[in-house]
């Protein structure tokens, strides 16, 4: 399953004509998946993103959820409601991964980052996400 070992390696991939880039082997992706897509940009301006396993967020937005339900106080509730909120707010796409290992990059975010006119990215594991540039 996409990382749930760490992401170490970098690949060079292909966008295909409709947006979809093939995840590296050594990402363990398999089918059905289910990524989530950060979209940043770094410090000299240039647009990437970071795919985690959402699993990841699942697990830490249900711990705060069980954390709020023994809240003691409604102000603590309200700060746990937030943390579930901010941590929600950080995902600009939910990607499912195909039988043939690939991902789908939503339109928005091919636009937004000039991809459409770029015919390959460079993938890298960082460990518990990889980056694509």
């Amino acid at each position: 399953m996409f990382g749930e070992n760490l992401l170490i390696g970098q690949k060079k991939v292909k966008i295909d004509g409709k947006n979809r880039i093939y995840l590296p082997p050594f990402t363990k992706a398999e089918k059905n998946d289910e990524i989530a897509l950060i979209n940043k940009i770094d410090t000299t301006g240039y647009p990437y993103i970071k795919l985690y396993l959402i699993k990841k967020y699942k697990e830490i937005a249900e711990k705060l959820k069980k954390l709020q339900e023994n809240a003691t106080s409604v102000e603590e509730y309200i700060q746990y409601e937030q943390k579930i909120i901010d941590i929600c707010s950080y995902i600009d796409a939910v990607l499912k991964v195909d039988s043939q290992r690939r991902v789908l990059i939503p339109q928005d975010i091919m636009a937004t980052n000039r991809w459409q006119y770029r015919d390959s990215l460079i993938c890298e594991g960082k460990g518990n996400f990889l980056i694509i540039r």
